[in-house]
């Protein structure tokens, strides 16, 4: 081989020993990067999730529900724990744990339907040796024949797998929520409520009054009325088994809360399933020391009264006070004419 060729040869390794060399850095700093946001994620913990050893920040500044109750699902300053969604986030927590004599926290997501939920009472029981209470503020969401998941929800922060947790919080919603929590730490942000509460009546004119739809006349049972014996409610049954997991006596309260009465259901058959589903529910608290079930979701004068509500879904601050009082009466054990409305 002459001198030339030899010549050659190097000419031409040199560029691919270039692009090895790129390419190896390249590969290095990256995964680097991706060590170093895992290694951040860890130590911060973003969401305070208490998953693993972390750096110990203390408090979150989060105004979405559906990872703020991350951390405060698995306080150990409260033993009593609301769950539902917006009809159920007006029920104050301070005010049911002075009439108590627990410690409450609002765990509601406005938009959740019921799997969202299950999975937040299994969060908060998995990190509650001691529970004073459970209060589930449910709706007709609980009576589907196929409960669907709402595809909003991050059920991999409320799941069991610390694998998945890892696998999917590396993403830039998880660094932006480490980066706010660091800004937390050093005052630039506000923090959550301590207890969760959101008032959706925050920021209504004083004048605000809600303005009623028609309400709908009642229709005729049909010839055929919809058979209710074989009727399944999954997410009833899936609530069953959580509640049966619970540790002995935890008093258990389930609650309809009202509607404008234009919200109400006409239909016959609508109206069994809903009856029947209510029924399951209630059946639930029955073996529950100092629980019970509260119907709110009928036509009565406080659900015919437009200003009880902000719109036909939503009711208003004193009706929540009047249910705050009810289910305080239910966990107090104050006999049994106080457990269904």
């Amino acid at each position: 081989m002459d001198a030339m060729t030899q010549r050659e040869q190097v000419t031409d390794a040199a560029p691919e020993a270039a692009w090895r060399g790129f390419v190896a850095r390249f590969v290095a700093i990256f995964v680097g990067a991706l060590a170093l946001a895992l290694a951040l994620i860890v130590l911060i913990d973003p969401y305070d999730s208490g998953r693993f050893p972390s750096l110990g920040l203390a408090g979150i500044a989060d105004d979405t529900q559906r990872t703020a109750n991350v951390s405060l699902g698995r306080s150990g300053k409260f033993d009593a724990a609301i769950f539902g969604n917006s009809h159920g986030q007006l029920l104050d927590p301070e005010r049911l744990s002075q009439a108590t004599g627990l410690s409450f926290v609002q765990l509601a997501i406005p938009g959740a339907n019921a799997p969202e939920q299950m999975a937040m009472i299994h969060w908060f029981v998995r990190h509650h040796a001691r529970i004073g209470a459970i209060v589930l503020a449910a709706d007709d969401r609980w009576c589907s024949a196929d409960p669907q998941p709402w595809k909003w929800f991050p059920f991999w922060l409320y799941g069991d797998s610390d694998i998945q947790y890892l696998r999917t919080a590396f993403s830039a919603r998880t660094l932006e929520a480490a980066a706010r929590r660091i800004k937390h730490v050093f005052g630039l942000v506000h923090p959550s409520d301590p207890r969760g509460y959101d008032d959706y009546e925050r920021g209504l004119p004083p004048n605000y009054r809600f303005v009623p739809p028609p309400v709908a006349e009642r229709q005729d049972a049909l010839a055929f009325p919809v058979l209710l014996d074989g009727r399944s409610f999954p997410a009833i049954d899936r609530l069953a088994e959580q509640l049966a997991d619970l540790p002995a006596r935890v008093p258990v309260a389930i609650l309809f809360p009202p509607r404008y009465v234009s919200d109400l259901p006409v239909d016959p058959d609508v109206q069994a399933v809903l009856a029947e589903c209510k029924s399951r529910l209630a059946r639930l608290t029955v073996q529950s020391p100092r629980g019970g079930f509260l119907d709110y979701l009928v036509a009565s004068p406080m659900t015919r009264d437009p200003g009880n509500f902000e719109d036909a879904e939503h009711y208003r601050a004193p009706v929540a006070r009047t249910l705050e009082r009810a289910i305080a009466e239910v966990l107090r054990g104050q006999g049994a004419e106080s457990r269904v409305r």
